[in-house]
């Protein structure tokens, strides 16, 4: 199955996107400067309606800058102190459209990406673009905060985590939901103890009694939101107290 994708995405074009992929030419001047990051997916480059189909392409462009180590490096993980979620970056999210898509992030050594198409990073500009909502990983998505406190007094921790543990579990099972990050486990704080799982949806339904995050905007730049690290990386890289990006 996956021989017959990575000979498919690798001659011709992406589904759904009409780009043609190839490798610059191993002799051309570099494109960008040596360390320059580039992007594969986002809507951009990859949108499927079938998450199943999403994620085997995701995990091909995964392989390819495996494959190219030695010129190649995929961004790592922005490490959060308590925090679950920066370790299901490669895998798809779902689209305010109902489709999926996803974002494989790598830094070039050479300053060339892997495949022509693939999107540089602007890191110099990159907060302004955000801001304004024309950064080129920038996402129309249904963001959901499911926030859950009690009164540290009347309710277990353990009684707490049960909870977050179910509801993870739930959102992890979902079929048209994906897990952007949770609170590992409940935290106490001023008499309260309680957590956070923030998530995306296919629609503008999430888990039952859930409403679109009002502190969030639906164009998130998913670099961020996925927790890829990378040079420079601005400070609203941390999320009100999470993932979902609460800029305006």
């Amino acid at each position: 199955m996956l021989k017959k994708i990575a000979v498919a995405v690798g001659a011709t074009a992406l589904a759904g996107t009409g780009l043609a992929l190839s490798s610059p030419s191993a002799h051309a001047a570099p494109l960008h400067p040596a360390g320059s990051i580039y992007l594969h997916g986002t809507t951009h480059l990859a949108h499927f309606w079938s998450r199943t189909d999403c994620e085997a392409h995701a995990k091909y462009e995964v392989g390819l800058v495996t494959k190219a180590s030695a010129t190649q490096t995929l961004l790592p993980a922005v490490q959060r102190a308590n925090d679950e979620g920066p370790e299901y970056r490669f895998a798809c999210y779902p689209l305010r459209s109902g489709q999926w898509s996803y974002l494989t992030a790598y830094m070039s050594k050479t300053g060339n990406p892997i495949q022509s198409a693939d999107l540089y990073l602007d890191t110099t500009n990159r907060q302004s673009q955000v801001e304004a909502g024309t950064s080129i990983d920038t996402q129309d998505v249904w963001p959901f905060a499911h926030v859950v406190t009690h009164d540290a007094a009347t309710t277990k921790t353990s009684t707490c985590n049960a909870q977050r543990n179910y509801i993870v579990n739930e959102i992890k099972k979902s079929l048209s939901l994906r897990l952007i990050g949770a609170d590992k486990v409940c935290t106490v704080s001023n008499g309260k103890v309680g957590y956070e799982a923030d998530y995306a949806s296919t629609g503008p339904s999430g888990l039952p009694y859930d409403h679109v995050s009002p502190s969030a905007s639906e164009f998130q730049p998913i670099l961020d939101v996925l927790g890829y690290k990378y040079p420079g990386a601005p400070t609203y890289n941390k999320v009100s107290s999470h993932h979902l990006v609460a800029w305006k």
